[in-house]
């Protein structure tokens, strides 16, 4: 009955856990969800001067990387008191001692957590700045200068996340230390007041206060730590939502709106000026005492033209910017009639086809659509693209040039179809030719019954100017019109001579102006419109990220372990290893003898209790010395390999070419080095460390219930086949899970960029809800991955805890039918053991499959470290001393081809430039004019030859070549337990293997689903962030054209697939746990069976030591089955790390 009642009560405890945690990922699933809804609506409505504070990089940091019980204490502290009296409040007091201790671990680590945040926001920013400066960077040979840079920010960083994970090392070791003290404590103080050990009182004070420490010292330092983490996040979450937004009543708007191009009568019958400015004063910063535009009043009529002129610096931009209500008004009144449409100077694009960045969520009309082609120019370009106008523009628009995205930003402005445009500096990325066909044919002709203001450089259209505001300085210089300004000795000459130099420099964008058509994106698209035609097989297609399927590769083991462990850290680590686990069982194996002592004293003369306590005394301080030794070292080569995997990926990345930047979006390279960084720097070393100590206590747990009776080994490998099954089972699943999951992420995050590069933009079109919608869908999809993840680690854990609990029905059952002999000691030892094995089997599988799937993040950063490399930077050959002295530049038979383009760009150039000679290089747009200096430079490999001052290029290292020519550019438990109770009697090993065999079977099920779920959740995070990162570059552009929605709505879909994933994951998790604790159960079962079966001869301490390890055995089993599936999983982040660390 009694071994009944504890595989019931097993039971039912891993049943009723696995909804509660499924019911508590839920409601953090909201929250994360929330939190970060949250933030993207923040983010449309930053002001710009709020980017002073925080940037893109900070705000993926906050999406990416940033609750205990105490009723149990109460019952188990009396059921204590009733077997061993007044001396288990002893163990009461030393438990409650442990919590002031936490409390001030939690304050430590707290202040460490709040500086490594710190330091991960300026890593994370300064390589989001030098990914998108990557050319500039190049072009200049700075890169050892950022690499320096970005090597001193990670090493702060990770000196901080070094000392945080040894103090989490050191309340490991404590934690796993508290029972044994406890007990060590409780057992001296109750032999030193006359008392006997009995096996009785000793193995369920055991169990019990295992029980407790398990709640006490486990569960509450993980509270307390990620309290504090949390305490930490909220805190910056907190700051970045106080951040100041736009004041939306800054500027009038007025609601009567204008839209009929031919209708004159629809203007307001009120107020004929669609904008009114009255003395106003505006500057970007609230807290600055400049301001940025000076008493400025002007009135301007529907059907007017403004030309806003001024030298550089003169406020034009601000000016406008102000008008969008994008700077905050200080004095004075801003009144605008109708809707507005924007064309920014920074042309901003978005990846998706041509058509897609013009409707900008309008519907599509091909009348219209072919009449703004015209009259921008651009007819000519889409015949020249293979898919014509459905042309993937790329990230950063890298398929365009700079031209070509010029005239593209003002097509979506035309297409708009708005009562006021606020056009700046259009023509300067333009030749003249073009340039002159826009204003004549656009400006003046399309929009003649609009209200246009015209931020311009090109003095010459001024005449044409209804109006002209000059600005110097930020203040009104003179206002009128052409003859006005004529008349009142405005001199237009001198102007001109202060734009000369702005004049030479706005030519198309060099290190942009490189046609690379029918070029493959590597991101999906914004769902923003649909065309009858949208469905054609001929369509442009867009590769997804690229993600690895299977288990993940032994190389990505090899490939962590390697860059962690030196020969000394090694040794070190596996001594203390060995040494410290075969201690502490040790410890229960010596209680079990003097218990059985403490039965023959009385017929023993040689008994000696002083002898007994000092060597008690010993091996639990060598225990704990050992202990601390072995937590140090594994997380210092943790570390160490965190190291070594991010600086390989760095530097690999910094060689790779230019074609590589232009392929991948901003966000997800971010991702690998927010995310998938941060898992190996944080996450999988935990989870190692998890794996390594339930593995070796599960080994040791089932050699000692082994050791109590050789029988209950059956149990034992029994329970390990089916772990191992499960684990398999399960691997398949959530690794690829976890992959999916990562990818999804990145255009969740590029969006977020995309949006806030653009705000400007998506405000003044109202197209902030468009933006939102569009963030919702890619949240919606990396939430459904998220949470797809989650419940499938939930069903491991269901059914590890299921084998568990059928381990200690086994072992029970044999205790019962084997009794002969068995000391009650033995038996006791063997069930308690069993039973403490049921939570550490499922969460040792479920670990063991969460290290594969974050293993997966190794596997996309080893993936980024074979990445190939462009040219050496120096050679053994160098050029002469002094070089180049004449600079004459000869190019003979040059060709050049972009990847996947149909036909070269640069087809047999043959010329030779003098030196000292000045050539201008014309043509139009996309006629290769940027790819000479491509060449020139080596950005791009040529065909040819080039020779300067007789050099050739190629024969030189890449610094010494981009140096000399300057460029201006425009834009382990469970195994233990056995071995002891094995000890205790050889019959005990056969619920010992029986329970082994079904563990490593369900491990092995459970890995295969696991690691494929990590894998699969890694991947759905990518487009998470990317989208973040468009939507954050994107910011102007998506208020522009109010597409906060669109957005947002993308948004959520990228954040629901990723909550998806991740959800399966833990599910998956909690399935292997139940089995797990049902394999324990059932091997305590055998245990308890084979003890009362086979009593005879089986001293009471030595049954005791046997039946309480395999009790305590319970917990271990599974979290150390989930802990290896979990090494497995984070070992994903260290692939994906290394993956970067191959970049030629």
């Amino acid at each position: 009955m009694c071994a009944g009642g504890v595989v019931g009560a097993s039971f039912l405890t891993t049943t009723c856990q696995h909804p509660a945690s499924l019911m508590g990922l839920r409601l953090a699933t909201k929250l994360r969800v929330t939190w970060c809804t949250l933030m993207y609506k923040k983010a449309i409505k930053l002001k710009p001067s709020a980017f002073g504070e925080t940037t893109v990089g900070q705000i993926l940091n906050l999406m990416s990387n940033d609750v205990s019980r105490f009723d149990a204490c109460i019952i188990g502290i009396y059921i204590c008191y009733l077997y061993i009296g007044w001396v288990s409040f002893i163990g009461l007091v030393i438990l409650l001692l442990f919590i002031p201790f936490n409390s001030i671990i939690s304050r430590i680590f707290l202040a460490i957590r709040t500086k490594v945040a710190t330091l991960s926001d300026n890593r994370i920013r300064l390589m989001s700045e030098i990914i998108r400066g990557i050319r500039v960077i190049k072009m200049y040979a700075w890169e050892r200068h950022f690499a320096n840079m970005l090597s001193e920010a990670r090493s702060k960083e990770m000196t901080q996340i070094k000392w945080a994970t040894l103090l989490k090392g050191v309340n490991f070791s404590i934690s796993l230390m508290a029972a044994r003290v406890i007990l060590f404590t409780i057992f001296i103080v109750h032999v030193s007041a006359g008392h006997h050990l009995e096996a009785e009182g000793v193995f369920v004070t055991m169990a019990i206060f295992n029980t407790l420490r398990h709640t006490m010292t486990g569960l509450f330092p993980i509270a307390v730590s990620y309290g504090s983490e949390l305490y930490v996040s909220c805190g910056r979450v907190q700051r970045f939502l106080l951040l100041e937004e736009i004041d939306v009543k800054a500027v009038d708007y007025n609601k009567e709106i204008i839209h009929n191009n031919n209708d004159s009568q629809n203007e307001s019958g009120g107020n004929p000026n669609t904008i009114q400015v009255d003395s106003m004063s505006a500057k970007w910063n609230s807290d600055s005492d400049i301001e940025t535009i000076k008493n400025i009043s002007l009135s301007v009529k529907r059907g007017e033209l403004l030309a806003v002129i001024g030298p550089v610096g003169a406020g034009k931009s601000s000016f406008l910017m102000s008008l969008m209500n994008e700077i905050e008004v200080t004095a004075g009144a801003v009144d605008v009639t109708g809707d507005i449409a924007y064309a920014s100077q920074e042309s901003w694009t978005f990846n998706a086809s041509i058509l897609q960045n013009i409707l900008f969520g309008k519907p599509y009309d091909s009348r219209k659509f072919r009449e703004v082609m015209s009259v921008c120019a651009m007819e000519r370009d889409l015949k020249l693209f293979p898919f014509g106008e459905k042309t993937l523009v790329g990230e950063r628009g890298v398929s365009l040039s700079g031209g070509q995205k010029a005239r593209l930003t003002l097509a979506r402005a035309l297409y708009n179809d708005a009562d006021i445009y606020l056009l700046d500096d259009p023509l300067s990325a333009v030749d003249s030719e073009v340039a002159k066909h826009i204003f004549e044919k656009c400006i003046t002709e399309y929009l003649k019954t609009k209200t246009v203001v015209l931020v311009t450089h090109q003095i010459h259209f001024i005449k044409k100017a209804t109006k002209i505001l000059v600005l110097k300085e930020g203040r009104p210089l003179a206002f009128g019109s052409y003859d006005q300004l004529c008349e009142s000795g405005v001199d237009f000459i001198s102007l001109i001579s202060e734009e000369k130099s702005v004049n030479e420099q706005k030519v198309e964008t060099i290190h942009e102006d490189i046609l690379k058509i029918n070029r493959k994106r590597t991101i999906s698209t914004l769902s923003l419109t649909k065309t009858e035609s949208d469905s054609d097989l001929n369509d442009p297609k867009i590769d997804d990220e690229s993600k690895a399927t299977g288990s993940v590769p032994g190389r990505v083991y090899w490939d962590y372990m390697r860059a962690g462990a030196g020969p000394f850290l090694l040794t070190t680590t596996i001594l203390s290893t060995l040494v410290s686990q075969a201690l502490f069982h040790y410890s229960d194996i010596w209680l079990t003898d003097w218990t059985n002592a403490e039965d023959r004293r009385d017929r023993d003369e040689d008994y000696d209790q002083t002898n007994n306590i000092i060597i008690y005394s010993v091996i639990i301080i060598v225990t704990f010395t050992t202990l601390i030794i072995r937590s140090a070292t594994f997380f210092l080569m943790c570390v160490k390999a965190s190291v070594k995997l991010h600086n390989s990926i760095f530097f690999k990345l910094m060689r790779a070419p230019v074609a590589f930047f232009d392929h991948n979006p901003v966000g997800r390279i971010l991702n690998r080095f927010t995310k998938d960084v941060g898992i190996v720097d944080e996450q999988l070393p935990s989870c190692l460390y998890d794996l390594n100590l339930i593995t070796t206590q599960i080994i040791g747990t089932v050699v000692v219930v082994a050791l109590v009776n050789w029988y209950l080994t059956f149990p034992a490998i029994l329970m390990i086949f089916l772990i191992l099954q499960i684990r398999w089972l399960y691997i398949k699943t959530g690794r690829d899970l976890k992959r999916f999951e990562n990818t999804v992420r990145s255009p969740l995050y590029n969006h977020m960029t995309t949006t806030l590069n653009g705000l400007p933009t998506i405000r003044a079109f109202r197209a902030e809800d468009m933006f939102q919608r569009q963030y919702y869908r890619y949240q919606d999809d990396h939430t459904a991955t998220y949470v797809m993840c989650f419940c499938s680690s939930r069903a491991l854990g269901v059914t590890m805890d299921w084998i568990c609990v059928m381990y200690i029905g086994l072992v029970a059952l044999f205790l019962m039918i084997f009794p002969e002999g068995l000391p009650g000691g033995s038996a006791g030892l063997a069930l308690t053991m069993a039973i403490g094995m049921t939570n550490s089997t499922q969460w040792g599988v479920r670990q063991s499959a969460e290290v594969e799937n974050q293993m997966t993040s190794v596997e996309r950063i080893v993936e980024y470290s074979r990445l190939e490399s462009e040219a050496p930077l120096e050679t053994p050959t160098k050029p002469p001393p002094n070089w180049p002295q004449e600079g004459v530049i000869e190019l003979r038979g040059v060709s050049l081809t972009y990847e996947n383009s149909p036909k070269p760009t640069l087809i047999d150039l043959n010329c030779v430039i003098r030196g000292g000679e000045k050539v201008g290089i014309v043509g139009r747009t996309g006629a290769g004019k940027s790819s000479i200096l491509s060449a020139l430079f080596r950005t791009h490999e040529c065909e040819g030859t080039i020779l300067l001052d007789g050099v050739d290029t190629k024969q030189i290292g890449l610094h010494d070549l981009r140096r000399t020519v300057a460029l201006l550019f425009v834009t382990t438990q469970i195994i233990g337990t056995v071995v002891v109770v094995a000890l205790v009697n050889w019959y005990l090993t056969f619920p010992a293997i029986l329970m082994i065999f079904l563990i490593l079977q369900i491990r092995w099920l459970y890995i295969k689903t696991g690691r494929d779920l990590k894998r699969f959740e890694n991947t759905v995070r990518s487009p998470l962030y990317n989208h973040m990162t468009t939507t954050l570059n994107g910011l102007p552009t998506i208020r522009a054209f109010r597409a906060e929605d669109m957005f947002q709505r993308q948004y959520y879909r990228y954040q629901d697939d990723h909550t998806a994933t991740y959800v399966m994951c833990f599910c998956s998790a909690r399935a292997l746990g139940i089995t797990m604790d049902w394999i324990c159960v059932v091997y305590i079962g055998l245990v308890a069976l084979f003890l009362m079966v086979f009593p005879e001869g089986l001293p009471g301490g030595s049954a005791g030591l046997a039946l309480t390890m395999a009790i305590g055995m319970t917990n271990s089993t599974q979290w150390g089955v989930r802990q290896s599936a979990e090494v497995e999983n984070q070992m994903t982040s260290v692939e994906r790390i290394v993956e970067y660390s191959r970049l030629e």
